[in-house]
C-alpha cells in the first residue's frame, strides 16, 4: 500500500485532521465526500485545477499550493490567475455510526445508522504560466516559490507530496 493508501486508512481509523494537501485526484463516492485535486492542462502553460475540500479557506489555499507546484514542476516561476470560481453544496451520506451503532432489540443485533450532512467546498482555478515575471498584466502575478513556501510552512507541504 502507498503512502496516500495508509494516510487514507489513519484518518478513516482516526477520524482526526491531517495536512489538507493531497496531490492526486478527488474522487467522489456514495460513501463521503471527496477531497483532492482535478487537474487538467488547456495548452502550454495554462491549467485548469479544482480542488476539493471541507471549507473555502483550506481549498483557496490547496488550489493555490497545487498551482504553484505545477508551475515549478514544469518550469515556469510564476502564474497568473485567468479565472477563480467558488461553490458549495452539502453532501449528505449514511453513517452506519451516527445514531449510536449497534442495538438488541429481540435477541438479535441491528444497525442503528443514519445519515449525515456536510459541506463539500470545491474551487476552480484556470492558471497562465511564465517563465519570467510578465509586465504590462492587468491581473496579480504571483511568484511559484514564495506560494509554494508560504503554502508549505503553513501546512507542513513536503517537495515529496
Amino acid at each position: 500500500m502507498n503512502i496516500f493508501g495508509w494516510i487514507g486508512l489513519l484518518m478513516f481509523l482516526g477520524g482526526c485532521a491531517i495536512n489538507p494537501y493531497v496531490a492526486k485526484p478527488g474522487n467522489p463516492t456514495s460513501y463521503g465526500p471527496r477531497y483532492g485535486f482535478s487537474e487538467q492542462i488547456i495548452g502550454k502553460g495554462v491549467y485548469k485545477i479544482s480542488y476539493y475540500g471541507t471549507t473555502h479557506q483550506i481549498a483557496d489555499d490547496m488550489v493555490m499550493a497545487r498551482a504553484s507546484v505545477l508551475a515549478l514542476k514544469d518550469g515556469y516561476s510564476y502564474f497568473v490567475v485567468d479565472e477563480k470560481s467558488h461553490s458549495d453544496k452539502d453532501f449528505r451520506y449514511y453513517n452506519p455510526a451516527a445514531k449510536g451503532g449497534y442495538y438488541m432489540k429481540d435477541g438479535t443485533y441491528s444497525f442503528a445508522g443514519g445519515y449525515e450532512t456536510i459541506k463539500d467546498a470545491q474551487v476552480d482555478l484556470q492558471i497562465h504560466c511564465y517563465q519570467s515575471k510578465p509586465s504590462g498584466v492587468d491581473k496579480e502575478v504571483y511568484d511559484a516559490r514564495v506560494i509554494r513556501a508560504e503554502m508549505g510552512s503553513k501546512y507542513k507541504i513536503t517537495d515529496e507530496q
